[in-house]
Formats: structure tokens, sequence, C-alpha cells
């Protein structure tokens, strides 16, 4: 048997169960946000659409990559130049040819945020009470036993002092009286 305890971030108990398996029960209430939020990752409250939260409640920071850097890409290869052919005379017989430089992309640089990871708004305990759950139910049992048998020893006190002949003799008294003891021993209080 299992106790689960649910607490604020006040520490305050605010829920509760008893059960054999409370994982499922857990799972669901996580899920559900019934307790309030759990640890979560969210944007830093410097950043655009962050919620608004405790710097108290931060655990840890991270940068997240919301697309990666893309390197220059080559679009069109280097053309060397040449130079001019002439022919003896000094005429132009092949024009002077430019260089044609390498042409490559812009280089896009990765695009991140911030994060923070913030702390549950509750803590979850699970205590394993199966050794109390039976003591529990023992000293019950025995509890009923002491309350049900009571007028046994009445009616052989009341016997005795009236100096009536006894229902049980002294030592089956003594006995009955010993299981009593047992029984007293097994009651919590």
């Amino acid at each position: 048997m299992k106790k689960v305890i649910i607490k604020n971030k006040e520490g305050q108990h605010t829920h509760g169960a008893e059960m054999l398996d409370p994982q499922a029960w857990i799972a669901d209430g996580v899920a559900g946000n019934w307790w309030g939020k759990p640890e979560r990752w969210v944007h830093h409250k410097d950043e655009p659409m962050a919620e608004g939260y405790d710097e108290a409640d931060v655990l840890e920071e991270r940068i997240v990559e919301d697309y990666p850097a893309i390197e220059p890409v080559l679009i069109s290869e280097a053309i060397p130049g040449s130079p001019a052919v002439m022919d003896e005379a000094g005429n132009i017989v092949e024009a002077e040819i430019p260089e044609v430089h390498a042409v490559y992309s812009e280089a896009i640089p990765a695009r991140t945020h911030r994060e923070v990871k913030l702390r549950a708004e509750y803590t979850v305990e699970v205590v394993d009470i199966t050794e109390a759950v039976a003591l529990e139910k023992l000293s019950t049992e025995a509890l009923r036993y002491l309350e049900s048998t009571d007028w046994k020893v009445l009616r052989h006190i009341r016997q005795k002092a009236l100096g009536i002949t006894t229902s049980m003799s002294d030592e089956e008294y003594l006995e009955f009286e010993l299981s009593r003891v047992e029984a007293a021993n097994k009651v919590i209080r």
C-alpha cells in the first residue's frame, strides 16, 4: 500500500491518496495539471512570447537552436581571366577576358532563443505504508477483541466480589487475561 502526498511550492499538503499502485494516478495528475504545472522549459523572460515567472523557480537555463546556421553555398565557379592577344602590329586579335570570381550565397547565422527550466508548482511524495496498514489492522482487531471480552472480565470480578461461583476457574481466568494482555500489546495508540 502506498500513500501519495502532494504539496504546493510552499510545502503545504494540498492533495493525497492511498492505493496499491499510484503510478497511473500520478501520471494522470501530472498530465492533467491537477496540482499545478509540472517541471517545464519555457522561454526566458527576455524573449518574445515568454510567460511570467519567479526567478526563484528557475532550475537551469539553456540556448535552443530554432534554425541551424546555413553555410555559404557556391552559386557559380570562378572563371580565370586571360590577357588580350595582339598581332605584331599591336592590333588586338583577342580581347582581354577579365577574371570572374566565384559567387557564393550569404551565410545565415543560426537562429536561437533562451529558455529556462522552471520547477514544478508541486511535489509528489510516495510513501510505502504497507507495514503501517498491516499493524493498524492488527491493532484494530486486537482492540475489537478487548472490547468484546470486557464483559467477561467484569462478570468474573463481580462474581468473585459477590461470592458467587465464577463462570471461569482461576486458571481459565488467568489464561484469559494473558490472551487479553497479548492483544493489548498489539494496540497502537
